[in-house]
């Protein structure tokens, strides 16, 4: 059942971190800090933040179209609605859950997105970027990086200074937060055509409905909403 942020405190602070980019999964975090700037999040962002709030974060939907209600430039109530719905896999067909890490590596190899949101992952050279947390000790000096595994309150990202929120001299960038379902190793598999699409290996079994594909209706696609 999705997690009502009303009732969970550990879901909501995971709803205000994921509204904040702050979650620690950078494609999530760029995304979601360019909304908050700016009122805008491509068809592709809008898709992969959707499943990571849904299906990773296991957090309900309509938090999440309620907030790119209040967000959104373009918003259109029909198509915000319908595609959070789509989203939450509550039209039927599969479910679509996007391998984030993947998505990345796909449409962002070199990292220019994240870094033009991200400050704090400014030095963190590609493909090491989409993952931060793995970073050894001696890159995350090298970086000038350090990660946060406090979990305390949410903090407003300053994504005008080139380094971020500083500890030290260094950086600060967030764990990232715990998900559930099935995991996938690291980009390699799963999110192949629509975002979620059919793993591109085989290994692991998936759960019902984890990371694969449905396709949304034409109807949906486009501005709006998702």
């Amino acid at each position: 059942l999705p997690r009502l942020t009303q009732r969970d405190r550990e879901a909501a602070r995971a709803f205000e971190a994921w509204k904040a980019g702050m979650t620690g999964h950078p494609l999530v975090d760029a995304n979601m800090r360019e909304l908050m700037l700016t009122g805008f999040m491509s068809n592709r962002g809008r898709q992969n933040v959707a499943s990571f709030l849904v299906h990773d974060l296991a957090i309900d939907w309509r938090a999440g179209a309620d907030w790119f209600e209040s967000c959104l430039l373009d918003y259109d109530t029909s198509s915000n609605w319908g595609n959070w719905c789509a989203a939450a896999a509550l039209m039927g067909g599969r479910v679509n859950r996007f391998n984030i890490v993947k998505q990345s590596r796909d449409y962002d190899p070199e990292g220019a997105y994240l870094k033009t949101w991200l400050p704090e992952l400014a030095n963190v050279p590609a493909p090491q970027i989409f993952e931060p947390w793995k970073l050894s000790s001696a890159m995350l000096e090298a970086a000038k990086l350090e990660i946060d595994h406090s979990q305390g309150p949410v903090r407003a990202p300053s994504v005008f200074e080139p380094g971020g929120e500083t500890s030290g001299g260094k950086a600060v960038y967030p764990a990232p937060l715990p998900t559930s379902g099935y995991a996938f190793d690291g980009g390699k598999s799963g999110g192949g055509k629509g975002g979620g699409g059919k793993s591109g290996k085989k290994g692991k079994k998936e759960p019902q409905g984890g990371g694969r594909g449905y396709r949304v209706p034409s109807s949906m696609q486009g501005g709006g909403g998702i």
